[in-house]
């Protein structure tokens, strides 16, 4: 893809230069659930420096870990930063949905003697759509069929801790990334299977099932919770790391046969949001979860379930699906959302 940024920032890459010769550098960060991940970019690059993760219970605040990544690569001070966070973020504010951090612009402007004007709190997902534009074709993965419309928006989805899906708007000034909290939009069961984990979840969950039940870690080992509980009377318990593991292994395990109804519910649920936003451009898959079981996808099965939307079938047969396989999307994200920021601003 392109944009009619790219002339402001180069293509991402990993390099480690030396700190003490740059006048001015910009902290990037992917939070997530699970894991904090930074590097450090200079003004007008997408190349990404110093690059690392911490984990997020390891610290009891956001401050903290920036302190640490500071520290581990003699970092003095900071120019800026864009920090890419899995959760709604107003005010200049987020909280992580799932997490205990809460980021605050004027607390960390402070701590950090960083300019205020050079700071960015943005949804992960905004991060993960930026990125898209940037991604080489060796970063990417196809599922057959589509042909992206360049002018069109780009949906961006990703099933990982949680599940985020954001939209990306091709403008005059640039990309414009619209965010959202899609995952917690009600699961809609569209098969005798579906009804049954719908009806196992809402005696689980004492509520009604929104689609992260399902698609996310956490959702992943539900739905094979719920797929025992369907076969057995008796619900059996995985971490999602053992349900991927089996599945990649034995194509005649319940986990395999999990794993086939996830990428159903996946396609399904992006083909939604495909229609809803228009999103011609193409759809992509992001996240820590689908990379992993890339090789278990059926494009033709996937496609079916993607496209089966009655007479719209036409239109989203033309929309592509790729699988986003690139090691740091988010702070590629984060990156070009910085720098697309600090030239609007000049």
């Amino acid at each position: 893809m392109t944009t009619t940024m790219t002339h402001l920032i180069t293509e991402p890459a990993t390099t480690g230069l030396d700190m003490q010769k740059m006048e001015a550098y910009f902290l990037v960060a992917d939070i997530g659930g699970t894991n904090a991940r930074f590097a450090w970019v200079a003004a007008g690059d997408l190349s990404l420096h110093d690059i690392a993760t911490y984990s997020v219970k390891d610290h009891d605040t956001f401050e903290s870990a920036v302190e640490s990544y500071l520290q581990d690569h003699n970092i003095q001070l900071l120019s800026g930063a864009c920090i890419a966070i899995a959760g709604p973020v107003a005010g200049g504010e987020a909280r992580l949905t799932n997490g205990l951090w809460h980021i605050r612009r004027e607390q960390f402007c402070e701590y950090f003697s960083c300019s205020r004007e050079h700071f960015w709190l943005i949804n992960d997902f905004v991060a993960q759509s930026m990125a898209v534009p940037f991604l080489s074709d060796q970063e990417l993965g196809m599922i057959e069929g589509g042909n992206a419309d360049p002018e069109a928006s780009v949906l961006v989805v990703g099933p990982g801790t949680g599940l985020g899906a954001g939209l990306l708007v091709k403008t005059a000034q640039g990309w414009h990334p619209c965010p959202g909290e899609g995952g917690h939009m009600d699961f809609a069961p569209a098969s005798e299977i579906d009804i049954s984990v719908w009806r196992y979840l809402v005696e689980e969950l004492g509520r009604v099932p929104c689609w992260e039940d399902v698609l996310s870690g956490y959702g992943l080992e539900l739905l094979y919770a719920a797929h025992t509980s369907i076969k057995t009377g008796a619900a059996q318990k995985l971490a999602a790391s053992e349900i991927t593991d089996q599945a990649l292994t034995d194509a005649s395990s319940l986990q395999y046969a999990v794993v086939q109804h996830f990428l159903e519910l996946l396609a399904r649920y992006a083909g939604n949001l495909a229609a809803a936003t228009g999103a011609k451009g193409g759809v992509y898959l992001a996240g820590g979860i689908v990379p992993r079981i890339k090789d278990l996808i059926d494009d033709k099965a996937f496609r079916q379930a993607f496209e089966q939307r009655g007479k719209m079938h036409g239109y989203m047969e033309t929309i592509p699906v790729r699988v986003v396989l690139a090691q740091q999307p988010g702070l590629t994200g984060s990156a070009a959302y910085l720098q697309q920021s600090l030239a609007l601003n000049c």
